[in-house]
């Protein structure tokens, strides 16, 4: 380990070295070190060390939509997992960054509070759902906030949800880190809150297929899903090496057991010229390509 990162030690972290490959589409080569903070305060420690340092840093969360390349990755990962916790009062939660959205539907369902339906199944940690400002079936995780904590170049401070310049799949606020966040909800009976969440989950699993995938690779189009243009430029099931377009939904890859990420990237390249010529859109990831 680099003699600065060995300062880390004396830090509320776990630091692993030549960790296993981490994306959920089960592809890429081993990490050079990712640490895993024991705590927002750890995780601003952490943070503030790194930038001081002027050390290259990666976050994530969960991973379920990352995508690392197949060579060693040498900048350092900062992983949200370890930083799982939340809280209920009245009709607001507040989460940590690491905090599972599961989780959060969980809470949701115990404690009577609807709003946030839609988003169940979402494999995604509080803090990623936030940045990508997650959403299915027309609602978004922007409907329910009410403020969130980041940290920014060595400060830490409390965002309004209106300070926020929310955007289709992204939060707007550039290098901002999540560290948690409130989450603004509304009284509803138990029943018809795990009533909502399971009509959700029966519709997503309907239409969106199963397997090893990053989810919806490119970002929809106004309000068309992507999948729509990819079906019909006649790319359902086109393969390269071990990634394959979904045949149940187009705007999935799926691994089939043996992708690399390099299979995934130059069949998405594939997808986006396609798109591009048949109908002369540019479509936008919706996946992170590290």
């Amino acid at each position: 380990m680099d003699t600065n990162l060995n300062k880390l030690k004396r830090l509320d972290c776990t630091i692993v070295e030549n960790h296993r490959p981490m994306s959920a589409f089960r592809s890429g080569g081993r990490i050079g070190v990712v640490i895993y903070p024991h705590s927002v305060k750890s995780m601003v420690e952490v943070l503030n060390f790194l930038h001081a340092e002027r050390i290259e840093n990666v976050l994530i969360g969960n991973a379920t939509n990352v995508l690392f390349p197949d060579t060693k990755f040498d900048k350092v990962v900062v992983c949200t997992k370890k930083i799982a916790s939340l809280s209920v009062d009245g009709t607001s939660i507040f989460a940590s960054c690491g905090t599972m959205l599961s989780s959060i539907q969980w809470a949701c369902r115990e404690n009577g509070l609807g709003g946030m339906e839609e988003l169940v199944g979402i494999p995604a940690s509080f803090g990623g759902a936030v940045v990508m400002n997650a959403g299915a079936f027309g609602r978004e995780i922007k409907d329910v906030i009410e403020s969130v904590d980041i940290w920014h170049n060595g400060k830490v401070s409390c965002l309004a949800k209106d300070d926020i310049s929310w955007r289709y799949r992204d939060w707007g606020m550039g290098e901002c880190v999540v560290l948690g966040g409130r989450l603004q909800l509304l009284p509803d009976d138990t029943l018809n809150v795990a009533a909502r969440q399971k009509y959700f989950e029966a519709k997503r699993q309907k239409s969106q297929p199963t397997g090893i995938s990053l989810g919806s690779v490119f970002k929809r189009v106004g309000d068309i899903s992507a999948g729509y243009y990819i079906e019909r430029a006649g790319l359902k099931g086109y393969q390269v090496g071990g990634a394959i377009v979904s045949e149940k939904h187009a705007g999935f890859v799926i691994n089939l057991g043996y992708a690399q990420s390099k299979d995934f990237v130059k069949l998405s390249h594939i997808i986006k010229d396609r798109v591009d010529k048949l109908y002369g859109i540019e479509l936008e990831y919706e996946v992170h390509i590290l």
